[in-house]
């Protein structure tokens, strides 16, 4: 992929996303020092998607085997398809709903 700064336009949705969830060097040496799985409260957000995509690859670059997990109540079953397409687990729930 291109630098951002020889760039003149985005192509589409899945292109702004790569470019989003795209970790930094520092994020990946960030998360390769980290153990355990990673739990992403609120996926299906506005930030959540990128976080939890960002999260994943950054573990793969490292070299660390970890699950990433979205929760939320997911209105839309596009996204969470998304989400495991990236292969981050998905987990269904309404965190006010007390049952």
């Amino acid at each position: 992929m291109a630098a951002s700064s020889e760039r003149n336009s985005i192509r589409d949705t899945a292109e702004l996303e790569d470019l989003l969830s795209e970790p930094t060097e520092a994020v990946i040496q960030a998360l390769g020092t980290l153990q355990g799985d990673i739990v992403v409260l609120g996926v299906g957000g506005k930030m959540g998607p990128t976080l939890a995509r960002m999260a994943k690859r950054a573990s793969e670059l490292s070299g660390t085997s970890r699950r990433v997990t979205g929760v939320s109540r997911f209105s839309s079953a596009k996204l969470r398809q998304h989400l495991e397409t990236w292969g981050i687990a998905t987990l269904s729930c309404d965190l006010l709903d007390r049952e």
